[in-house]
């Protein structure tokens, strides 16, 4: 179990890098949820190819092809089985199952248990242990197994980190920079962790086959899925804010008055350049004649087209259907909230 003072240690060393995070989620939370769905960015979709690609090894490596073997469990043989029984077992020996063999010999029950907290590779090549049945041996062996522990957390941090990389991930995914690398450092040291202080001795009471706890092959399998849930988990999280369906940050108020400014800036671009035309038709007696008997011709048609029969008939109709104090009052109000000083002084002035 993990004590009351371990968990205290973690909050203050992670705390204050977890903070922030927490903080910027709530946020996030509280943020208008109807904003505008927008396409995967490229930048957002390379973190995520890196992110699928960390997970798909990860998984590729718990299939058993890639698992190494289990001499006990391919032999169905029990823990106390005699050494050259359990290899007489085998089909044929590989240079590793020889080594394992005279390991085995030495070693005794020892050498077994510690088989089964650490894999066949560490028991076969560790150069620390001469005598598998030294007291220091279980020492020796995880100083053994940490290259080959770290090795696999390592490789994913360096996909995690390129992943959230401002230059390959873009801002979408280099916000969740430090969730990304704090959650991969908490799946490696719970997986040193637990090879570091698991406790060999309980598999020596273990009468048949289906009593041994097999930790080696239950850890290497949980670490490789960890790796996977938190690449799934990341990768929705930057998916969903690249697209903006959730976690979303709102924009700053210097944001908002640059975008009002852009683009007050075009409209009033746009007014000067209907300005320019206007003042060129205006002042050419040709485009000025032609405006001239565009809007006399206008006036005429629209006069005639408002005396028809039909025409009259429904403009009365939609008159009598209109509730035409209410249109008067939204009007009235309308002009108030813009223009309410000039109301006041134009009812003074009255």
């Amino acid at each position: 179990m993990v004590s009351w003072s371990t968990i205290q240690s973690a909050l203050l060393f992670f705390g204050p890098m977890l903070l922030p995070r927490v903080i910027a989620f709530y946020r996030s939370l509280r943020a208008p949820t109807n904003a505008q769905r927008v396409p995967v960015s490229p930048e957002a979709s390379r973190a995520l190819n890196l992110i699928f690609a960390s997970a798909v090894v990860s998984l590729i490596f718990t299939l058993p092809y890639f698992t190494p073997n289990n001499i006990f469990s391919k032999t169905g043989s029990r823990l106390q089985t005699p050494t050259n029984v359990l290899f007489n077992r085998l089909s044929a020996l590989t240079p590793q199952d020889e080594a394992l063999r005279n390991v085995f010999s030495t070693g005794g029950l020892e050498a077994r248990l510690q088989y089964l907290r650490f894999g066949p590779e560490v028991l076969c090549n560790c150069p620390l242990v001469d005598d598998p049945k030294a007291h220091d041996v279980g020492t020796n062996y995880l100083i053994c197994a940490l290259p080959s522990l770290l090795k696999t957390h390592l490789m994913h941090l360096l996909f995690l980190g390129l992943a959230t990389s401002t230059i390959i991930g873009g801002s979408s995914a280099a916000r969740w920079r430090t969730a990304a690398i704090l959650s991969a450092i908490a799946v490696m040291i719970a997986d040193v962790s637990s090879v570091a202080t698991y406790e060999h001795q309980r598999n020596a009471r273990a009468a048949t086959f289906g009593e041994v706890e097999n930790f080696f092959w239950t850890r290497y399998l949980v670490s490789h899925l960890s790796i996977c849930v938190v690449d799934a988990v990341l990768g929705l999280a930057i998916w969903a804010s690249a697209t903006n369906r959730a976690f979303v940050i709102p924009p700053s108020p210097a944001l908002i008055l640059e975008a009002q400014t852009k683009a007050f800036e075009k409209s009033l671009a746009k007014f000067r350049s209907l300005s320019a035309v206007r003042n060129v038709v205006m002042r050419e007696a040709g485009f000025r004649n032609r405006v001239s008997d565009y809007w006399r011709q206008e006036g005429d048609i629209m006069h005639e087209v408002l005396e028809e029969r039909d025409v009259v008939e429904a403009m009365n109709e939609v008159l009598a259907k209109m509730d035409v104090d209410g249109v008067t009052n939204e009007a009235d109000a309308f002009v108030n909230q813009f223009m309410p000083e000039f109301r006041t002084e134009g009812t003074a002035a009255i």
